[in-house]
């Protein structure tokens, strides 16, 4: 997959044995998800979400620690939600139904 990414990344995966505080840092509900998705974070700067592919297809730069996204512009499959924060990114997967 091409990225263009400068970011340094953390991929949480919920059987890689990382750490359950890192983990947790970053709720993502209800997942799948048909209409919208909730993201939360301790602390959140910006969250995107990408296609399978890596192209960016949604972006909010400022926000909140608790972010509802609409979804009904995405197209079923999956995607990852990448939470920026303190200069690092966390991404999640998200399977939109």
């Amino acid at each position: 997959v091409y990225s263009n990414w400068t970011d340094p990344l953390t991929y949480v995966h919920e059987s890689d044995g990382i750490d359950a505080a890192e983990a947790s840092a970053v709720r993502l509900y209800p997942n799948p998800a048909t209409t919208s998705v909730v993201v939360e974070a301790d602390e959140m700067s910006e969250v995107s979400i990408l296609d399978i592919s890596g192209r960016e297809v949604y972006c909010s730069p400022q926000a909140a620690l608790r972010h509802c996204i609409d979804l009904a512009q995405l197209a079923r499959g999956s995607y990852f939600v990448r939470v920026t924060a303190a200069g690092t990114a966390t991404v999640r997967k998200l399977t939109v139904r």
